[in-house]
C-alpha cells in the first residue's frame, strides 16, 4: 500500500488486483493507477464501468478507458 500512497501507480494496479474481492475498494485503486498512467489499471477499471461492478454502470466511461488503455500501450489491448 506504501507503494501506491507514495504514487507508484504500477503498485495501485497490483493492490486493486489483490482487492479483487471487495469491488469497491479495487476500483478505487484501479482508478488511481489508471490517473498515474498505467494502462492496465485502465483496461481491468474499464471492465469494472462495464459491468458496475464497484462503480457505477458506465458504458461510456467503460470505452473511453479502454481507449486510454490503448493508448498507454496495455499488454491486453489487441496488437496492431
Amino acid at each position: 500500500r506504501r507503494g501506491c500512497d507514495l504514487g507508484a501507480a504500477s503498485a495501485c494496479t497490483r493492490l486493486g488486483d489483490l482487492y479483487s474481492s471487495d469491488p469497491d475498494v479495487a476500483a478505487g485503486y484501479l482508478q488511481r493507477g489508471c490517473d498515474g498512467s498505467d494502462g492496465t489499471a485502465c483496461y481491468r477499471l474499464a471492465s469494472f464501468y462495464e459491468s458496475g461492478r464497484g462503480v457505477e454502470r458506465d458504458t461510456g466511461k467503460a470505452a473511453m478507458l479502454t481507449q486510454r488503455a490503448c493508448a498507454l500501450k496495455a499488454s491486453l489491448c489487441p496488437k496492431e
